[in-house]
Formats: C-alpha cells, structure tokens, sequence
C-alpha cells in the first residue's frame, strides 16, 4: 500500500508526530546595548558606545579662567579646541587625579564636541536594555548625570546620561 492509501487520521498522526519532533523555536534576543565601562572618583560608570566619538590619552589641558568648576579646561584636538569636563567633578564628587590609565571621552552634544575626564577606561560589555533600572539611591551620585543603573556580574554598572553631562558643562 502506498503512503497516500493511508488512513486520513494515519496521516494526521504522522503530522503532529513530525511537528512534535521540530525544536521549539528560540525565543527572540533581547536587544543589546553596548556599554564603555569607565571609572570616575571610584565609581564604576558606563556610557552608551554610540555617544562615545573617541577616547583620548590626556594631552596637556589648558584651564580656562574663570570657567566654572567642573570644566577642567581645553585641549587641542587635531586643530581644534575642545572643552574637557571633570566627570567627577560633574557628578558632584571629589576632583580628579590624573594617572596614566586617565582618558578623556570625546563625546558629540548639540553644542559640538565635548570632553569627559576620567580616571580610566576598562571595558566594553553588552547588557539587556531592559536590565537598565533606576539607580539605587546609595549609589547615584550628588550632581546627577545618572539615567540609569545595571548590575553586571559583581557589580552595578552607572549608564551616564552624556546630555545632561554636556548641559552640566556649560553651568
């Protein structure tokens, strides 16, 4: 007897039979986000790596008279100054101390390009976007510039928010 002969209700078995045997289909990723993991007055930090242009070795910073205190000064960069905040000053933490792991971010704001001092640069992780929560209260900082938090194996991971860091900046 051929397999067409076969009984109709034969045939819907073998069919739930073929079905039951196929994997189950994986459920769809969660969106990554890619985090530049960086550290300021001890605080482990971390910006998103799409607001991030470039990380700089700290070249000699000019101070500015008169600025306000969270700006660290200028540098030059390729022929054109660029304004370098004090990430730790910003967040409203203690002044920084330049090592030779200090790097400074260079970031893009509506007012143009912008540097963020920092203490250093030590990662590139991937984390759920939907894992970012607020920050717990012990640990944000007392200028703000935190959107969000996330915990990364041991530790929590602040995400900066570099708008409001820009806009703190300019006070």
């Amino acid at each position: 007897m051929s397999s067409d002969a076969r009984d109709p209700a034969d045939q819907l078995f073998a069919f739930a039979d073929a079905l039951a045997e196929q994997p189950e289909p994986a459920a769809p990723a969660r969106p990554l986000l890619r985090l530049l993991v960086l550290g300021a007055a001890g605080l482990t930090l971390a910006l998103p790596v799409g607001d991030v242009r470039e990380v700089l070795r700290v070249p000699p910073i000019t101070r500015v008279p008169g600025a306000a205190a969270n700006v660290a000064g200028v540098i030059n960069l390729r022929g054109r100054v660029l304004p370098v905040l004090g990430l730790a000053r910003a967040l409203g933490l203690r002044e920084h101390t330049l090592g030779p792991r200090s790097r400074i971010l260079v970031i893009d704001h509506p007012g143009g390009a912008l540097g963020l001092l920092c203490d250093s640069v030590s990662d590139l992780v991937r984390v759920p976007e939907d894992a970012l929560v607020e920050p717990p209260a012990e640990l944000r900082p007392p200028g703000g510039g935190v959107r969000a938090a996330v915990r990364h194996g041991d530790r929590w991971l602040l995400a900066l928010d570099a708008l409001a860091l820009a806009g703190a900046g300019r006070q």
